[in-house]
């Protein structure tokens, strides 16, 4: 088995023997898409949003030269034509000066940074990138940016209505999946610890904020959602079954052949189309 180091953490060689969340969350989205990174036939393009959250990420838990090596690999994005920072990351420097400014803050982001686990899920080898890990203090700390800490709205299909829903979640929610696979992988190393979210948001001036996510019962589903998934994703990872598209995301758009379909009207009906042209 590869023995994992942050030089190799990201290669493909890595992802090939592998699962994170990352990646899960991947296949689950895009199958076509994420068998097409896999193979090196698609490459993603970091968004702004993402390019931004690793920038504040290298500030606050890498040494000084991981962020300038950063800034020299995503020159293009990080600097203007004349030299200066673009405004996103005019921002993120003050996203990385207000959580300076916080005593408290700073402490829940000291500790050993960066730590890389693996371990064992469903059979398959999984492996996690932990921010801060303060196991004499049995936490870890995951460092997150956002746009604000407002509510926001989710649409999801209540399996036991049949009927699909929208409801008003806090804005970490969709974090419970991965602080789970975490905290499974943190235990399987010998470490008990409780996760919290350190945040930023990117408003002017940004706000900031601490979570800890102590529903164990909850952080325990998470991890049986992704058991309970995980055969039909290695399916498709080893090729045992065709990965589908999901017909909406930049792979799809890319590869997507024309065809014509019916159009309807704004009662929903189908109208006919001809077969030949």
């Amino acid at each position: 088995m590869l023995q994992l180091t942050p030089e190799n953490y990201y290669t493909p060689e890595s992802n090939a023997e592998y699962m994170s969340v990352h990646q899960f969350q991947s296949w689950r989205e895009c199958a076509a898409r994420e068998w097409a990174v896999q193979h090196g036939k698609w490459q993603l393009k970091a968004t702004e949003p993402m390019l931004v959250g690793s920038y504040v990420d290298a500030a606050l838990t890498e040494p000084v030269a991981v962020l300038n090596q950063f800034c020299i690999d995503h020159a293009s994005d990080v600097f203007g034509r004349r030299g200066a920072k673009r405004a996103a990351f005019e921002t993120a420097d003050k996203m990385v000066d207000r959580l300076r400014r916080d005593p408290f803050a700073m402490e829940l982001l000291r500790g050993e940074t960066q730590r890389i686990v693996t371990g064992e899920l469903g059979g398959c080898a999984w492996k996690g990138k932990v921010d801060v890990l303060k196991a004499d203090k049995g936490i870890f700390v995951d460092l997150k940016t956002c746009a604000s800490f407002e509510w926001a709205w989710r649409s999801f299909f209540d399996v036991g209505t049949q009927t699909p829903r929208n409801e008003k979640v806090p804005w970490y929610d969709g974090y419970w999946f991965q602080l789970g696979v975490y905290r499974e992988l943190l235990r399987q190393n010998g470490f008990d610890c409780l996760p919290i979210i350190v945040a930023v948001t990117k408003q002017v001036p940004p706000d900031i904020g601490a979570w800890t996510f102590e529903a164990t019962d909850r952080l325990g589903l998470e991890v049986e959602y992704a058991l309970s998934s995980l055969g039909q994703v290695l399916a498709y990872k080893r090729g045992d079954a065709p990965p589908p598209a999901c017909g909406s995301c930049d792979y799809c758009r890319h590869t997507k052949t024309l065809s014509i379909e019916p159009a309807e009207d704004y009662r929903g009906r189908a109208t006919s189309v001809r077969k030949e042209f």
